[in-house]
């Protein structure tokens, strides 16, 4: 058991996410076979960690906020979050340190699951719905607005062409909002809201405000649950960030890594990219 976490612990943590995302993806199907084989029927797994519309259901399960996250029913609705959630973390993770990652998707997840939960409960089309989401796609969206307003002019592979990361956000945007009224609204209106948090806490950042901080801050004050012999080391923000900040200089760097790649950076060049995802 030592050795697998040992093993887990060495992948990067977009790797690491998506190994628990598959985790939770599998084991409810060996739960459901034992289920069948004893015939408990009427047993729901997904009911105790999936997100419900109705208040008075997530008071209850106040977990289900993130957890819902983790879970994904059918086969292409999980592919799809992790193919685009490995491409868009890994290059976030190319620029920033793993804190930041796990702030933008776990509160991209949570800010997925209070704007479902606002929108069924507010607008008059929904209030006599009650359903459950699942889905990590909010979380998804964060990390893709996130990096898209960051670097918006880097490169991404569509097909045989490459297409500035600005444009694939934008239609994913677009594609959210056309579709609320067609089908899937609850999932529509999380992936908005993890895109809100992408944005809004991507332009805190630059400005030297780590909104998003509070969350690891929270796992980390846990080590008995996360790792037992780690100290927390907290480090004050340096005051003079924010006026040392050269968006220019950052801009070239974008610039170089999106027509020749993040190897291509002299050590300087990567130092100051890592500097500025320390801040």
């Amino acid at each position: 058991m030592n050795n697998i976490l040992e093993k887990f612990l060495r992948f990067n943590i977009i790797n690491q996410i998506i190994i628990l995302i598959i985790g939770c993806f599998i084991l409810p199907a060996f739960v459901n076979v034992f289920m069948f084989l004893f015939k408990f029927s009427e047993y729901d797994f997904y009911n105790y960690f999936e997100l419900s519309s109705s208040l008075y259901s997530f008071i209850f399960k106040p977990w289900t906020i993130i957890s819902y996250g983790f879970i994904h029913k059918g086969f292409f609705h999980l592919f799809f979050n992790l193919l685009l959630l490995y491409y868009f973390g890994n290059m976030m993770l190319n620029l920033f340190d793993k804190k930041l990652i796990i702030n933008t998707f776990f509160i991209g997840i949570i800010f997925g699951g209070v704007a479902f939960l606002f929108a069924y409960n507010l607008f008059p089309v929904f209030t006599e719905l009650k359903i459950s989401m699942v889905g990590s796609s909010a979380g998804v969206m964060a990390i893709l607005i996130f990096i898209s307003s960051y670097s918006p002019e880097s490169k991404f592979p569509v097909f045989i062409f490459t297409v500035p990361i600005k444009y694939i956000a934008i239609f994913f945007v677009l594609l959210d909002i056309v579709q609320i009224p067609v089908s899937n609204s609850g999932g529509h209106i999380a992936h908005l809201g993890g895109a809100t948090w992408g944005y809004f806490y991507q332009k805190q950042y630059l400005k030297g405000n780590d909104i998003g901080s509070w969350f690891t801050n929270f796992i980390y004050s846990i080590p008995k649950v996360f790792n037992k012999s780690s100290k927390i080391k907290i480090v004050k923000k340096d005051k003079s960030f924010k006026d040392n900040f050269d968006q220019k200089k950052v801009d070239e760097i974008l610039d170089k890594i999106a027509n020749s790649g993040y190897e291509s950076l002299t050590k300087e060049e990567k130092k100051y990219l890592f500097k500025i995802g320390k801040k």
